[in-house]
C-alpha cells in the first residue's frame, strides 16, 4: 500500500504502441489527469501546479503540457475533458460564483465561450464532435440536471426537447387513430 506521499503523486499517462508515457504535470506539480484524446494524440485533461495550486485545464501535445487556465480569464480551477481531431476542446471552469460552468474552446480562432446553464448554478462538458457542437449537463432553477447539445442553436435542453418529440409523437398517433 502507498503511503500518504506518495499516494499525492499521480501522473496522467498514453497508452501507445505497447508502451506508457508520462504525461507529466504543470511546472513541478505532483497531480495530472488525462480524460480524452485524439487522433493526433493531442490529449486533454488537468494538472496541479507547485504547492497546493488549483486543477487546470491542460493539453498535453508532443511532450509539452500547456495551462490552458489563462484562456478561461476568470476561473480558479478548470477541467479539460474532451477534444476533437480539429483541436477543440470542451470541459468546465470554476467561475467566481464557486460554480463550475461548461465552456467550449474553438481552436481555430482562440474564442472561449461560457455555455450557461438552464438557470441553475452548474453545468460541465463532456464531450465535443468535429462540428464543435458540445454535449454535456446543465442544472435547471430546481438544481435538476439536464442533458444539453450546445451548437448553432445555442445551448438545448435535450430532455425538454426529448418530451415535446414523445408529445409530438403521441399527438400524431391520436390523429392517425381517429382517422
Amino acid at each position: 500500500m502507498p503511503d500518504a506521499a506518495s499516494a499525492a503523486h499521480r501522473h496522467a499517462f498514453l497508452y501507445t504502441n505497447g508502451a506508457l508515457a508520462n504525461l507529466g504535470t504543470l511546472n513541478g506539480g505532483t497531480q495530472s489527469f488525462a480524460y480524452a484524446l485524439n487522433d493526433a494524440a493531442q490529449v486533454v485533461g488537468a494538472s496541479n501546479g507547485s504547492g497546493a495550486a488549483p486543477l487546470h485545464a491542460v493539453l498535453f501535445n508532443a511532450g509539452t503540457v500547456t495551462d490552458l487556465n489563462p484562456v478561461l480569464a476568470s476561473s480558479t480551477t478548470s477541467n479539460a475533458y474532451a477534444i476533437n481531431a480539429g483541436g477543440d476542446f470542451a470541459g468546465a471552469f470554476r467561475d467566481s460564483t464557486t460554480s463550475f460552468h461548461a465552456y467550449r474552446r474553438l481552436a481555430a480562432s482562440g474564442i472561449v465561450t461560457d455555455l450557461g446553464t438552464f438557470g441553475g448554478t452548474t453545468s460541465q462538458a463532456y464531450g465535443i464532435n468535429a462540428s464543435g457542437d458540445v454535449t454535456g449537463f446543465a442544472h435547471t432553477p430546481s438544481q435538476d440536471a439536464h442533458a444539453f447539445r450546445y451548437g448553432n442553436a445555442g445551448l438545448v435542453d435535450l430532455w425538454n426537447a426529448r418530451r415535446q418529440h414523445e408529445r409530438g409523437t403521441q399527438h400524431r398517433s391520436e390523429r392517425s387513430r381517429r382517422r
